[in-house]
């Protein structure tokens, strides 16, 4: 037979028991909110998007266009800030899965394509200035050429293009290759001199970075006014 000493105590352990048990839902409830709305986003690199925001507020921008929707955790943060958010995804599980997560967001638009075909088809209809933040390069077929080429054709100018998974120099960020080719400036210099002409782009790089530790350079083109300026690569 119980005491009522006894009686208090399993009553404030079961009482106690409850408390953590509801503050452990509640903690995995915020895990959970936080993991799908705010970290993964460019891959949980917190510097990149403070840096992403400041460019958004300083160029105005007015659209952007995302290649490699993945499940959609960058679009969102895009669609937060950006009037207008196109986002391009080849792979159908991945477009079904970031879809239900855009239904409270009106202004995002996905495609089901590869990038450089789905490019083709929405540049024409954006306004610019323009983000182009380009990170479809998964699987065989290497888009990130064929991507310049169809920005080049668009004869956008005001823009800011940003290239994730790149080789910074002098760094140990990450960063993609394929078949022994380095996503490196050298890969990528003939396609944006064809774009924007010769010494009419400038360059930098990312010099800090968490989460996946990737790397990312920032490209912009010069104005036309400007075609004797030399290309600079400048530092955050």
């Amino acid at each position: 037979m119980f005491t009522k000493n006894a009686l208090l105590y399993v009553c404030h352990m079961r009482f106690l028991n409850h408390i953590i048990w509801r503050v452990q839902r509640r903690a995995l409830k915020i895990g959970r909110w936080i993991f799908k709305n705010i970290h993964p986003a460019f891959n949980g690199d917190w510097f990149l998007a403070r840096r992403m925001d400041a460019l958004i507020r300083e160029q105005g921008i007015q659209t952007a266009v995302e290649t490699g929707t993945y499940l959609g955790q960058t679009t969102r943060w895009l669609a937060r800030r950006i009037p207008s958010v196109h986002t391009i995804e080849i792979q159908e599980k991945f477009a079904t899965k970031a879809r239900q997560s855009f239904r409270k967001f009106s202004n995002i638009q996905l495609h089901i394509d590869n990038s450089p075909n789905a490019l083709r088809e929405l540049i024409p209809k954006i306004t610019s200035p323009v983000l182009f933040f380009l990170d479809a390069h998964w699987y065989d077929y290497w888009p990130i050429l064929d991507e310049i080429q169809e920005i080049r054709k668009s004869g956008i100018r005001k823009c800011i293009i940003v290239i994730h998974d790149f080789f910074v120099p002098h760094s140990d960020f990450g960063f993609d290759s394929y078949l022994g080719q380095p996503l490196d400036l050298a890969y990528v210099t003939p396609a944006l001199d064809e774009a924007f002409g010769k010494q009419q782009w400038k360059y930098w790089y990312n010099t800090r970075a968490t989460g996946w530790n990737r790397g990312v350079i920032f490209i912009e083109p010069l104005p036309l006014e400007n075609q004797g300026e030399e290309k600079a690569a400048h530092k955050e």
